[in-house]
This record gives C-alpha cells, sequence and structure tokens, in this order.
C-alpha cells in the first residue's frame, strides 16, 4: 500500500489530541490551556474520516469483492485492532473483579460481554463504567465500519457515488436521533464520517479536488447556517468532520521534510493505535495513584508521556505487530483460492 505522509502526519496529530485531551483532565487544566486541550477530542472524527479515505486506497477489493476477499480483508483487520483491545478488556476485568471488586451492577445483565461482542456499540449502557472503559467506545465503531466497507466498496464508483452514500449514512444519523435510538445504533450515528474520507478519496484520484472542496465547504455552511437555526443541528463535530475532509483532501501531495521528522512521524505513526488505547489505561492508573499519593501537573505530565511511550512500544511489540502480521498470513492463505 502506497503510504500517504499527509495521513501520516494527520493520524499523528488525531492520536496525540485525544491523548491531550484526556491528559488535561487528569491534570486539571483550566482556562485557555483547557479550551486548547479540548480541540484534541475531534481526533477521534478525524481517525474516522483518515479510515473512510485508506479504505479505497489500500485497494484490497481491486480484483473485485467475492465472499473470499471480504473473508481475508475481515481477517485483516479483525487480528489488526482487536488483539490490544481484547488485551485492554481483560486488563480491566481482572483489575476491577478481582482486585478492585468495584463493578457496578449492569440492568441488561450483559457486563462483561458488553465488550467482548463489542455489543456496547449497539446497546446502550447504564454508565460509562459499561460504555466506555478506559476510551474503548470506538473500537464497535470500527469494526462496523470494517464490517460494511466491503458492500460499500461494491456500491460507491465515483465522488457522485460517495457523496450519495454520505447524504443517506447522515439521513440515517438524524433520523435515529429524532427517534431517540442513536444509543442502540451508535454504529450508524457515526457512519457518515468515514464516507467523509470517501469523498476525500474520489475527489483526489478523480482529481476533482477543487470540485470536491467547495461541495464539502457548501455542506459545512449548510451545516452552520442549520445550527443556528435549530438546536437539532447543533453538533459542532459535523461541521468539524467537514474541515478534517478538507484537510485530507488539500494536503494528499504533502512530504514529510528532514530525516528526524520523518522518522519521528513514521515511529509515532508506526504506535498510533497502541497509543491511543495504552494512553488511557495509563492515566486512569494515575488517578488511581493520586487517590494515595498527592501528584502535581508535573508529574502527572511525566508519568503519562512516559507511561504511554513504554507501554505502547511494548503493546505493539508483543500483542499487535505480531497479532496484525498472523492476520495477514492467514488472510493471505484465504484470498489463494481467489487467486491473487
Amino acid at each position: 500500500m502506497k503510504t500517504y505522509e499527509n495521513v501520516r502526519i494527520l493520524r499523528v496529530i488525531a492520536c496525540l489530541g485525544v491523548f491531550a485531551v484526556h491528559l488535561a483532565h487528569q491534570m486539571r487544566l483550566e482556562g485557555i490551556a483547557s479550551r486548547i486541550a479540548s480541540f484534541g477530542a475531534g481526533g477521534v472524527y478525524l481517525f474516522f474520516v483518515i479510515s473512510g479515505f485508506l479504505g479505497f486506497a489500500a485497494g484490497e477489493f481491486e480484483s473485485g469483492v467475492t465472499l473470499r476477499s471480504a473473508l481475508g480483508y475481515y481477517v485483516k483487520r479483525a487480528f489488526r485492532i482487536l488483539p490490544l483491545y481484547y488485551a485492554v478488556v481483560i486488563y480491566n476485568l481482572i483489575l476491577h473483579t478481582f482486585l478492585l471488586k468495584d463493578v457496578p451492577t449492569d440492568p441488561s445483565g450483559l457486563y462483561w460481554l458488553r465488550y467482548f461482542f463489542l455489543t456496547n456499540g449497539v446497546i446502550p449502557a447504564p454508565n460509562n463504567f459499561w460504555g466506555n472503559l478506559s476510551s474503548v467506545w470506538t473500537i464497535s465503531v470500527f469494526a462496523g465500519f470494517y464490517l460494511l466497507f466491503p458492500l460499500f466498496y461494491k456500491l460507491v464508483k465515483s465522488l457522485k457515488g460517495a457523496f450519495l452514500l454520505y447524504g443517506v449514512l447522515l439521513a440515517v444519523r438524524f433520523f435515529l436521533s429524532a427517534l431517540g435510538l442513536d444509543a442502540y445504533f451508535m454504529i450508524f450515528y457515526y457512519m457518515h464520517y468515514f464516507a467523509l474520507g470517501m469523498i476525500v478519496w474520489f475527489g483526489w484520484k478523480q482529481r476533482q479536488e477543487k470540485k470536491t472542496g467547495i461541495l464539502l465547504a457548501g455542506a459545512g455552511l449548510l451545516f452552520f447556517a442549520a445550527g443556528r437555526l435549530h438546536p437539532f443541528w447543533q453538533d459542532t463535530f459535523l461541521l468539524t468532520g467537514i474541515v478534517f475532509a478538507l484537510l485530507v483532501l488539500f494536503t494528499c501531495k504533502i512530504r514529510i521534510k528532514g530525516k528526524v521528522a520523518g522518522k519521528l512521524f513514521k515511529t509515532l505513526d508506526t504506535y498510533s493505535y497502541d497509543i491511543y488505547l495504552v494512553h488511557a489505561v495509563v492515566l486512569e492508573g494515575i488517578e488511581m495513584l493520586g487517590y494515595h499519593i498527592p501528584l502535581n501537573a508535573a508529574v502527572i505530565f511525566l508519568l503519562a508521556v512516559i507511561l504511554t511511550g513504554v507501554g505502547s512500544f511494548l503493546a505493539g511489540r508483543m500483542i499487535e505487530k505480531p497479532a496484525a502480521k498472523w492476520g495477514r498470513r492467514l488472510a493471505e492463505k484465504i484470498q489463494c483460492a481467489d487467486g491473487k
């Protein structure tokens, strides 16, 4: 797969943004520092847009979508994202069930099955413990996108088709919101962000950057105006998603200059998924430590950076990279029957 250096840069920014917003909360920052860090929350949506773009950029279905090619795709994606995710879930299971023994009641009776079967993306949780422990809520959304992507690939063949899919997914989002069902179908509530990435891909691939940019900017203006007219449309991240799509679109030809900068971004990008999941575990550990030992902001910052760095490196080397390698090998065996 071709390396898109703009994607590498933006993925690092998204990862560090999510880290920053959680770290700021842990450090109890206030004022302008807190407001600046809060922008990092948008990193999640930038990840969604990038994933939609890379879905087509990877070219995994160039020979067509078949049962075996789809199965191979699922295997690669599952081995890429789930092993580290399950490591985080199992860590929390051991910590809260056997050590701290502070697991709250789940009225639905699902308990840890919510996380093992990714049901927190389709069945609303009664509290944050069951809805987003260690900041893992997005994993079910990513898994939903990967499950649907072969279908998207078959349906979307052009820039027009990508915009049409975006419109349909956006309509689904607001239909679910109007019925009060968005918590039950969280995967579909966020799926339109991935479609923005697809729009960017076709706009860039078909060399229609200017046209794509104008259409995206027009959509952004509509969201802005609609938000002024009615509270139903007042979702900051709708407009943020458009901004991120434009950012990816108009940086497609960017190149990282300098060996040091190139190596830095490559390293951070390589471990971006590890940082994304590990940092929340680290920050929760620091919070628990703070209950027993007074920690000032500087100490929290140093502990968070060092432990996240070490933890991400170990997670990448011991879990994510080996699992991804096994997934690729297994997928290759599955796809060999298709002559690939």
